[in-house]
């Protein structure tokens, strides 16, 4: 697989973020090598969830836009039937 995630809420979290409420929801996140090595190897599944007007200016090649305002929970057991993580971004 790709790697060991790291977490949304930082071990070790900077002084100014260390007063802000940690979330109840880890993310699991991957790192820039291991993002380019699974679009070359084809193992990940790129998702855009920003509105269908921002990816249309532009996007990674290779996502597939699926916008939150549509409804991102509606769709998940369409991307998960293509067997590979899934990898979210919306900036």
């Amino acid at each position: 697989m790709l790697g060991t995630p790291t977490r949304a809420v930082a071990q070790n979290p900077a002084p100014e973020a260390s007063s802000r409420q940690k979330t109840e929801v880890d993310v699991p996140r991957i790192g820039i090598a291991d993002f380019v090595k699974g679009l070359a190897d084809d193992t990940l599944l790129v998702i855009d969830v920003r509105s269908a007007e921002q990816y249309m200016q532009g996007h990674i090649p290779g996502a597939i836009s699926v916008p939150l305002a549509v409804g991102l929970a509606g769709q998940v057991e369409r991307l998960k039937s293509q067997k590979r993580a899934i990898v979210t971004y919306c900036g």
